[in-house]
């Protein structure tokens, strides 16, 4: 049994401070704090959070600072833009693999199926069939865009 995301990020936080990498040490502590945080709000404390929802965490940490990044970018700050994107190239290291697009295609397809769908009107069946299968591996908004392409018929 190998170690799990989170005792993964830890490790390599030890590893930073002892190299005195403070961008890696600072980025990962701010990470498994977020972890932390989860799992006390999911009553997980003891067992901890398992990899996918631990990803869930990384996805949502990049996102924020692809946010960050942007505003930093649209307001005239590059210097701190630059700190964002040094974050997420940090990050991405721990980000679930993304679903290759033909699997995510075979996977909503077959929630079609499942639900009956036949329109727009039941995208929100099929998100509910689909997003379980694929969390933390795929974009809501791409899968949303998918599942609406589908029952459209285009």
């Amino acid at each position: 049994m190998g170690m799990n995301l989170k005792q993964q990020i830890q490790k390599d936080m030890l590893a930073a401070v002892k190299s005195r990498d403070d961008i890696t040490r600072s980025t990962l502590r701010m990470l498994l704090a977020a972890i932390g945080t989860k799992e006390i709000e999911l009553g997980k404390k003891d067992e901890g959070l398992d990899d996918m929802q631990a990803g869930e965490i990384v996805l949502k940490e990049i996102k924020k600072r692809q946010d960050a990044a942007q505003q930093y970018d649209d307001g005239g700050r590059p210097e701190l833009a630059s700190q964002e994107r040094a974050e997420i190239e940090i990050l991405i290291v721990y980000a679930p693999e993304k679903l290759p697009e033909q699997e995510l295609r075979a996977i909503i397809s077959a929630a079609i199926e499942k639900t009956g769908a036949t329109g727009s009107q039941d995208t929100g069946s099929v998100m509910k069939e689909v997003m379980p299968t694929v969390q933390g591996r795929a974009d809501g908004g791409a899968v949303q865009k998918l599942v609406q392409e589908y029952l459209s018929g285009s």
